[in-house]
């Protein structure tokens, strides 16, 4: 196999331990990484003020990567002991050093439609669901994409009914100096508690997790709704690269976005077709 450890991922995965979607996304991860052969399993319990460090999995690559690929190789469970929303990855800095954030948590939406979403985190504005005012937190592009592909090709039909697979724009905390993805099954109770939908939802992204993945062109998109309408023509096409922070929140501004912010909604994707 090439060595390309300079595109490695170690990824922290986080949980909340007051969310019973988020519960149920975890438990159907370590259920599906526990039987898989090619995951070497270490039980930690190691414990912070903030999070409880559960499992590490080590991924084991058999198959020939290519040096331009990004692939991941350690995924590290954490359960946190305050809501997604407030959480403080610098926190995680006591357990090691870590590449990407991947957040588990329930979707609530007063349509009460069935739905698995997944999007970068952040706030173009007022901070009124974590985070920090007018911060942006970076993403990881190529996993956050795949694992949409991974939920679309799937049949997501459970006893509550038929999920919708979405993104969303970005639109809430909390802020991370490191990348970061949310994964939501929703839109209320009955969802958050569908354990069939939290086995969709985490066996997508542990083949994504366990994927070669090949960056392309790239693009930012901005209008449509809150779950990103206007970006789907895109999606079988184009392969959205990484865009930092502060070309996004300087765009913005150059529009005079703030002028007119409560009205307009913005569609933050990153996505890979």
């Amino acid at each position: 196999m090439e060595d390309n450890n300079n595109n490695k991922l170690n990824v922290a995965l986080i949980y909340s331990q007051d969310d019973a979607a988020s519960n149920n996304l975890a438990r159907a991860f370590i259920n599906q990484a526990d039987t898989d052969n090619s995951l070497t399993l270490s039980d930690k319990n190691i414990e912070t003020e903030y999070f409880i460090l559960e499992r590490e999995y080590d991924i084991k690559h058999y198959e020939k990567i290519s040096s331009d690929s990004i692939i991941s190789d350690k995924v590290s469970v954490f359960r946190s002991k305050i809501r997604l929303l407030d959480t403080d990855t610098v926190k995680l800095s006591h357990f090691g050093s870590y590449d990407l954030c991947i957040f588990l948590s329930k979707h609530r939406a007063a349509s009460g439609n069935n739905a698995i979403t997944i999007h970068a985190i952040g706030n173009f504005c007022d901070a009124d669901y974590g985070g920090i005012d007018k911060r942006i937190v970076k993403t990881n592009p190529a996993l956050l994409s795949k694992v949409y592909r991974e939920l679309k090709v799937m049949s997501i039909n459970t006893s509550v009914g038929k999920y919708t697979v979405s993104f969303e724009a970005v639109h809430h905390g909390p802020y991370s100096k490191i990348p970061s993805i949310f994964l939501e099954v929703g839109s209320e109770e009955k969802n958050w508690n569908d354990s069939e939908a939290a086995e969709f939802a985490s066996k997508a992204l542990f083949l994504a997790l366990k994927s070669e993945i090949k960056p392309k062109d790239s693009i930012f998109i901005m209008g449509g709704n809150h779950y990103c309408a206007a970006a789907y023509d895109f999606i079988k096409s184009l392969i959205l690269q990484e865009a930092a922070p502060n070309i996004i929140m300087s765009a913005l501004q150059k529009s005079n976005y703030y002028s007119f912010h409560k009205i307009m909604i913005i569609c933050f994707l990153i996505i890979i077709a």
